[in-house]
């Protein structure tokens, strides 16, 4: 197969020795990215339900057919389409050109290992995630992978950073959970008020402004306010009072600040038992 790239993940962007195949029609570019996300392939009265939502029939078919014959003539492989018992599969070759192959890959890898070999494959799998899943794309099919994948990224920020503080990095893990938390601020709100402590610890301002920006998100996307703990947390980083204490994982000592004597509401020190465990 010629060199073959394919991005979806805040892209759409298809090439082939460097160019963009010639489609012939958008039917064919649509099918190539609808396949990406069923590895193991959909029967053919699935795919065209999906893409086409067509009347029942045999002229349906016959467009799935069309469609599939572009895809591999853009591809420039016959063999880049699999047809097994009237399901229909991209190619492992073709897979693996995929950033969403690439990415799930880099994840399960992830997942297994000693720590500094664990950090490096989310390090991988992150740098893969540019954005949201074909981002232009309007059509129902594709938003069930686009939540998955960047739920999976959110989740992958979050085990990063928790690594990242074992591992004496107490920067580098606030910035993987800062991270994690814009691809998904609706993660438990414990992560956002760790992410402040730890800001805080810093630059009470930036913590402020984290606090900021949550409160509005919430406000415009699920019309909630955040919970008294938070608002509590952020007046006190607000007043330049100390937040609690926050150590770093691993050796109890980065992201130390004195302890709270004495507080209207219990405020939590939830980074030394989260960050403690992968």
């Amino acid at each position: 197969m010629p060199d073959l790239t394919i991005r979806t993940l805040g892209q759409e962007t298809v090439l082939l020795d460097g160019l963009e195949p010639e489609w012939r029609a958008d039917s064919a570019r649509t099918l190539l990215f609808y396949l990406l996300g069923h590895p193991d392939g959909l029967p053919h009265g699935t795919i065209v339900q999906a893409l086409w939502n067509p009347e029942p029939g045999g002229a349906s078919i016959a467009c799935l057919r069309v469609a599939v014959c572009r895809l591999r003539a853009a591809l420039g492989d016959p063999g880049s389409v699999v047809t097994d018992r009237q399901r229909y599969r991209l190619a492992l070759p073709v897979l693996e050109r995929a950033d969403t192959f690439q990415f799930t890959r880099d994840l399960h890898l992830a997942r297994r290992g000693p720590p500094r070999q664990r950090i490096a494959a989310y390090g991988r799998a992150l740098a893969h995630y540019a954005g949201d899943h074909l981002p232009l794309e309007q059509g129902e099919w594709a938003q069930p992978l686009r939540a998955q994948l960047c739920g999976d990224a959110a989740q992958a920020g979050l085990e990063l950073s928790i690594l990242l503080g074992q591992d004496g990095q107490p920067g580098a893990a606030l910035e993987a959970l800062a991270a994690a938390l814009r691809r998904d601020p609706l993660i438990s709100e414990r992560w956002h008020q760790d992410l402040m402590i730890g800001l805080a610890a810093q630059d009470r301002y930036a913590a402020v402004e984290h606090y900021r920006r949550y409160v509005r998100y919430l406000r415009a996307e699920v019309g909630d306010t955040p919970m008294r703990e938070t608002t509590a947390l952020a007046q006190r980083i607000k007043d330049g009072l100390p937040p609690g204490t926050a150590r770093a994982p691993g050796d109890g000592s980065a992201f130390a600040v004195p302890a709270i004597a004495s507080a209207s509401v219990s405020l939590p020190n939830p980074v030394p038992e989260r960050w403690g465990r992968a």
